[in-house]
This record gives structure tokens, C-alpha cells and sequence, in this order.
């Protein structure tokens, strides 16, 4: 059974001395996390511009994208 995590919504506006990921790129982090390794870890990026990471049994959900 998966368990829904509380949704992430990401900010409007960008600050010009941040850095920016994409969802493929913080999947590719999550992946090299050695406590993470042996879960698996998918992306699902929905029509509405949010992104479903499902880690092991947990979906975590990032809004705005």
C-alpha cells in the first residue's frame, strides 16, 4: 500500500541566486542516496505541471512545477 506524503508546492518566483532542478534531476539524486538504495524510485510528471516521486511505498508530490 502506498502511503500519500504531504504535498511540496514550489515557489513562483525564482530568486536569481538559487538553483533550479528538474524532476529528472532530483530523481537522479534521490537514486545516489545510499539509504534509498533498494527502493524504488519513479517520476510521474501529471498534465496538470506537477510531479509524483514515489520512494519505496511513500508518494510525495511537488506542485507547481
Amino acid at each position: 500500500m502506498k502511503i500519500r506524503k504531504r504535498p511540496i508546492t514550489a515557489a513562483d518566483d525564482l530568486s536569481v541566486n538559487r538553483c533550479t532542478f528538474t524532476p529528472e534531476d532530483v530523481a537522479a539524486f534521490l537514486s545516489q542516496i545510499y539509504e534509498l538504495q533498494g527502493l524504488g524510485i519513479s517520476l510521474n510528471e501529471n498534465a496538470d505541471g506537477c510531479a509524483e516521486f514515489t520512494i519505496g511505498d511513500s508518494v510525495y508530490n511537488i506542485a507547481n512545477l
